[in-house]
This record gives structure tokens, sequence and C-alpha cells, in this order.
């Protein structure tokens, strides 16, 4: 029973740690989308206005526009190969291939197995 919970947990445990990368960068990324549209938008009020509150807008605008642009520029990049996307695709298939066969072969020899018995 202890076996079967540490597997279960281990089984659990990579894929939660991948959603939480990927729901944290997401929330990062809508973040700066967000505040560099606020950005414009107090720069396009501020630009239409006059007086004392162009001035709040236009200082608001552009502080979002800032915030915006640092949140989304620190935002991980994914890595990049000197491979074309052909081989990458290719390089994949003969790696699932390559397991694919270990599988069958694994499978043949417990079937010999299973008839010397």
């Amino acid at each position: 029973m202890a076996s079967d919970s540490r597997a279960d947990n281990a089984a659990i445990r990579s894929p939660r740690a991948v959603v939480t990368r990927l729901i944290s960068r997401l929330s990062r990324a809508i973040f700066g989308v967000c505040a560099v549209a606020v950005g414009l938008i107090g720069l396009f009020v501020g630009a239409g206005t006059t007086g004392d509150s162009a001035t709040v807008f236009l200082i608001v605008g552009l502080a979002s526009l800032l915030v915006g642009f640092v949140t989304i520029s620190r935002l991980p990049r994914p890595p990049e190969s000197d491979e074309p996307i052909e081989r990458q695709t290719e390089s994949a298939e003969n790696t699932d291939s390559a397991a694919d066969r270990t599988e069958t072969d694994t499978n043949t020899a417990d079937r010999h197995r299973q008839r010397a018995d």
C-alpha cells in the first residue's frame, strides 16, 4: 500500500510542477499585456484631456507601459535550437520508434519466457 502511494505521488509530482510553472508564466503574461493596455488607454485619455488630470493620466500611462513591458520581457523564452524544425520533428519520431522497438523486444522476450514455462 505504501509503495502504491509513493508511486502515485511520484507520478503526479512532475505534471503538477509543469502545470504550476505554466500557470505562473501565463498569469505573468496576462498581467503584462493588461498593464500595457492600461498604459495605452491612460496615454490616449491623457492626450485628449486638458489641465492637471492630463498630466496624471500621462504619468500613469507611461508607468503602466513600463511595468507591462518589463513584465513581458522577463518572461522565459523557449529554448532555441540550431536544427531546422523538420530535423527536430524527425529526431522526435526516431526516438519514439526506438522506444516502440524496445517495448516490442521486451514483449517478445516475455512471450518466449511464458512459452518455456
